[in-house]
């Protein structure tokens, strides 16, 4: 069994929207790096990010792929270098040997403007 959870600051329960900025740093969405309110969407966002984890064995977004970036990362730290990637560039590819559904499906998950 497989769970996923998003962990939110404390609140009303229901469907309401939080602003809060915790979590595995990976999988944090980009409405929560802008501090934006923000809904069950993070949760599809943590979801296209596994996915993409489980396709390709490696992040979407990594500060590995920062360092052979042409953008200019050299004084950020590592966090500001993986915020900057989520925020701004597009997830690492998935191996061509996966469906192209599967690639649609992870491409819709992770769009930054859902």
């Amino acid at each position: 069994t497989l769970k996923l959870v998003t962990w939110v600051s404390p609140g009303r329960l229901g469907w309401i929207t939080y602003v809060s900025k915790i979590g595995t740093p990976i999988y944090i969405s980009p409405e929560v790096l802008r501090k934006q309110p923000f809904d069950y969407k993070i949760d599809m966002w943590a979801l296209g990010c596994l996915l993409h984890y489980l396709a390709s064995l490696e992040p979407a977004f990594s500060t590995q792929i920062a360092e052979r970036s042409p953008r200019n990362h050299y004084n950020l730290s590592k966090k500001q270098k993986l915020e900057d990637l989520i925020l701004n560039s597009s997830p690492k590819m998935i191996p061509d040997f996966y469906s192209n559904n599967l690639k649609i499906i992870i491409g819709r998950l992770l769009d930054k403007n859902p």
